[in-house]
């Protein structure tokens, strides 16, 4: 069994998740999703998709994956307790190990048990999040919006509230000047616009008012309702014909995942690579 804790928002908890299904397709070994609704989505798996084939999502966590939450710090300890157990423990601040071991599966067959908390992608799989289908209700919202795209219509992300990285390395003043290079290479140009800021959404409509489509409502993580908004700016995302981006956001990198299209992503030249959940 795969036991598996996804960690932080949306799109770190479905690259996670992804993960894990290409490990068991690895190893044949069942998967378990512990799916717990906190302050970074604040919903269910049951509220934004359908059931993914061969995966079993527990809403919340059972007392052993709870334990394993609380002590997964204290590496020895846990490879203490997983040598009992036949388990092998991976906590979200073990990323290198675990990369290294779903690489080289015959490490997690000696033990029965692999169980995960994390928020990285450990491991791609060729067809990245197959098997996620947004609730039919959902759906019905996103082709609605996607009808509207032309050919020349270019997604934009811009990540704002929770994410200093992004604020700072990818400035909205750049995303103008994007923008405006797409515009000059292409007058028929249009954007389609995710962004988790309520100010930067008018700026981009009072900039671009016949060239910004982008969808009602916050994306907020503290409700179903802001989830839902999320979830449908990513999959519109990821039909467009291509996006730029915000810097070290998964949600970027996930959009264009899902769509197979290409990511520019929006930065100072001077960015650091710097890594969080």
């Amino acid at each position: 069994m795969i036991d598996v804790v996804p960690m932080a928002g949306l799109c770190n908890r479905m690259r996670v998740i992804d993960s894990a299904i290409a490990l068991s397709e690895r190893l044949g070994w069942p998967v378990r999703v512990h799916w717990m609704p906190n302050t970074d989505l604040n919903c269910r798996f049951r509220d934004l998709f359908l059931r993914i084939e061969g995966v079993r999502i527990v809403e919340g966590m059972r007392r052993p994956s709870r334990l394993a939450f609380r002590f997964g710090k204290y590496h020895d300890l846990m490879e203490k307790v997983g040598r009992l157990l036949r388990t092998t423990y991976y906590y979200w601040d073990e990323n290198e190990r675990l990369e290294h071991d779903a690489r080289h599966p015959e490490v997690l067959r000696q033990r029965r048990h692999a169980h995960i908390i994390s928020y990285w992608q450990f491991l791609e799989r060729a067809d990245p999040f197959r098997g996620f289908v947004p609730l039919p209700h959902l759906q019905e919202r996103i082709e609605r919006i996607v009808n509207g795209f032309g050919a020349s219509t270019i997604g934009v992300h811009i990540r704002r509230t929770d994410n200093a990285w992004s604020t700072e390395t990818s400035p909205t003043h750049l995303f103008h000047q994007a923008m405006q290079r797409e515009i000059d290479a292409d007058a028929n140009a249009m954007f389609f616009l995710a962004t988790d800021s309520e100010e930067v959404k008018r700026e981009m409509i009072q900039t671009y008012p016949d060239r910004v489509l982008t969808t009602p409502g916050p994306a907020d993580r503290l409700s179903k309702v802001g989830m839902e908004n999320g979830l449908v700016d990513l999959y519109c995302l990821s039909r467009s014909r291509k996006l730029l981006g915000s810097y070290k956001s998964s949600y970027s990198r996930t959009a264009a995942m899902l769509g197979r299209i290409e990511e520019l992503t929006v930065r100072r030249t001077s960015a650091s690579p710097i890594e969080r959940p």
